[in-house]
């Protein structure tokens, strides 16, 4: 075998340049560079840093400065910024992003993971003129026993109240395929909570159907609104309602069955 050393002191820097010309730039058209003081290995080209890898691994792309933990962190300005993926077949497969995760703690190997791990997550964040913090997280967890060839699992849809420091949950699509909005075990296909914060004994309309004619105004918006009275003193006040009006208020006309057929009050 074979290899070449280049050998600096500790405040220096081992380099290899690639050059075009003699004038500054020219002269350092594309590097290699390790900086011993500080252990890190950069890569240049045009005669500008590129690509840093930090002495526990992480991997800078357009960044000098790590900005939080993320083993890889890309940044710049524009376009420089994004990401891109790109495939190029002759059949009906798109690009491919995957989130994987075992139990194991030894990087490469297999141990299956547990019923509410978190599988991966994206998240969302902003400078609010100090630091970064989440605005929103799309996250998927293992929901059920997994098994051979069999990882149950469920999305949560998160985001962050104004006011508040941190995402919390508001949509998830379970296992079964049940959606539930304010509710960790939505039971039906759709399902619409209220929490428990709600005014007792006085209606609030959970879910809503609307529609509006391209020449209307905002205030004659049809609405269809679906809503409970919750109560904790009052059974009698324990109400729900179907309401049509228009979006300032106004109460309309609820048609049931415009067209014919039956209607069943209290009977099936």
């Amino acid at each position: 075998s074979a290899g070449m050393t280049i050998r600096a002191g500790t405040g220096a820097q081992s380099t290899i340049y690639f050059a075009d010309g003699t004038a500054t730039a020219d002269a350092i058209r594309g590097y290699v560079q390790y900086f011993h003081n500080g252990d890190f290995l950069r890569f240049g080209t045009d005669a500008n840093e590129r690509l840093r890898i930090l002495s526990d691994g992480k991997m800078l792309l357009g960044l000098t400065t790590a900005i939080g933990t993320d083993g890889l962190q890309i940044g710049g300005n524009g376009n420089a910024g994004n990401s891109a993926f790109y495939r190029f077949d002759a059949n009906d497969s798109g690009p491919f992003l995957q989130l994987s995760k075992s139990r194991n703690g030894t990087v490469g190997q297999n141990t299956v993971v547990q019923d509410d791990d978190e599988l991966g997550t994206i998240n969302f964040q902003g400078a609010d003129g100090t630091d970064y913090h989440s605005a929103a997280r799309i996250a998927a967890f293992v929901d059920g026993t997994p098994g051979n060839n069999d990882i149950p699992g469920r999305l949560v849809f998160s985001t962050t109240n104004d006011g508040a420091s941190s995402p919390t949950e508001k949509v998830r699509i379970t296992s079964g395929g049940n959606v539930g909005i304010n509710t960790l075990t939505p039971d039906l296909k759709l399902e619409v909570s209220g929490g428990q914060n709600q005014t007792a004994n006085q209606f609030t309309d959970l879910f809503r159907i609307a529609a509006n004619a391209n020449n209307d105004g905002a205030s004659a918006e049809m609405q269809l609104n679906f809503g409970i009275s919750p109560s904790h003193t009052n059974t009698a006040n324990r109400q729900a309602r179907i309401q049509a009006q228009t979006a300032d208020g106004t109460a309309r006309t609820l048609a049931i069955n415009p067209a014919g057929g039956s209607v069943g009050v209290g009977t099936s």
